[in-house]
C-alpha cells in the first residue's frame, strides 16, 4: 500500500512547468542578489591564488588534464571543478568577474532544481519557490559564489539537486535511474561531500557503479597524501573544503 502510494504521489510530471513565471523569478532574484560580487578581484589571500592564479596545472595540456583528473590537489579529490578552472582560464584568462559568473550559473542551477524536487512532490509553486528562494540567498551561500575556488561547492550542490530530480522521475516513470547516477557521479566529482547521495537515490541496483566511485576516490586521496587520512579536512563528508 505504502508503494503504490509513492507511486500515485509521484505520477504526475512536477516541475512547475505549467507555469515558468516562479523558475524565472528565482533565477532572476537569485542573479540580481549576487551580481554586485562579479565585480570583486581573486581572493588570494584564501585559495584563490594556489588553486587558480598561480596554478601551473591549469595549463590545458594532456599531462595536466590526465593529473587533475586522476590525482588529488591539496589533499582533495575534486577533478571537475578543477577541470573547470582549467577550462575558464583558457577561454577567459585571469577574468575573475567571468569565473565568478560562472560560480553564480551554477548556484542558479542548483536552485531551480531544487525547485523542481519540491515541485515533484507536489508542493504548491508558492511555497516551492520560498523554499528554494530561502537556500539560494542564505548567507552561507555568498562564500560558495564570491570566493571562486569554492566552486566545488557550487558545482556539486547543482548536480547533487540534479540527481534527486531524476530519481524522483525515474521512480514516477519506473525505470532505472541511469540519468541520476550520471548526475551522482558528477556530483561527486566536483565534492566528496556527495558520497551520501547513494543513500537517496539507489534503491534499483546502480550502487555497484557508486561504490567504485567512492573507492577510487579514496584511494587517490590516499596515495597522494597518506597521512591526509588523519586530517579533519579529509573526511569524506566534510563540507570544510
Amino acid at each position: 500500500m505504502e508503494k503504490i502510494a509513492v507511486k500515485e504521489l509521484l505520477k504526475k510530471e512536477r516541475w512547475g512547468g505549467e507555469n515558468c513565471f516562479f523558475p524565472v523569478l528565482l533565477s532572476i532574484l537569485v542573479a540580481a542578489l549576487f551580481s554586485c560580487s562579479l565585480p570583486y578581484g581573486f581572493l588570494t589571500d584564501w585559495d584563490d591564488h594556489a588553486f587558480i592564479v598561480n596554478n601551473p596545472l591549469l595549463v590545458p595540456s594532456k599531462e595536466n588534464i590526465l593529473t587533475l583528473s586522476t590525482s588529488t590537489f591539496q589533499d582533495l579529490y575534486t577533478p571537475l571543478p578543477m577541470l573547470s578552472f582549467m577550462l575558464d582560464k583558457a577561454l577567459f584568462g585571469l577574468n575573475p568577474s567571468l569565473f565568478r559568473l560562472e560560480n553564480l550559473l551554477w548556484h542558479i542551477v542548483a536552485a531551480l532544481f531544487l525547485y523542481g524536487i519540491l515541485r515533484q512532490l507536489h508542493i504548491k509553486n508558492f511555497i516551492a519557490f520560498a523554499g528554494a528562494l530561502l537556500w539560494a540567498i542564505h548567507p552561507q551561500k555568498v562564500e560558495s559564489i564570491v570566493w571562486i575556488t569554492e566552486r566545488k561547492d557550487v558545482l556539486c550542490g547543482a548536480f547533487f539537486f540534479a540527481s534527486i530530480w531524476f530519481f524522483l522521475r525515474s521512480l514516477r516513470r519506473e525505470k532505472i535511474p541511469f540519468a541520476a547516477t550520471a548526475a551522482g557521479l558528477l556530483a561527486l566529482a566536483s565534492k566528496p561531500a556527495a558520497a551520501q547521495l547513494p543513500g537517496v537515490t539507489d534503491p534499483c541496483g546502480t550502487l555497484f557503479i557508486w561504490k567504485k566511485a567512492i573507492f577510487f576516490c579514496l584511494l587517490q586521496s590516499i596515495a597522494s597524501s597518506p597521512a591526509s587520512i588523519f586530517r579533519n579536512d579529509f573526511l569524506l563528508i566534510s563540507c570544510d573544503k
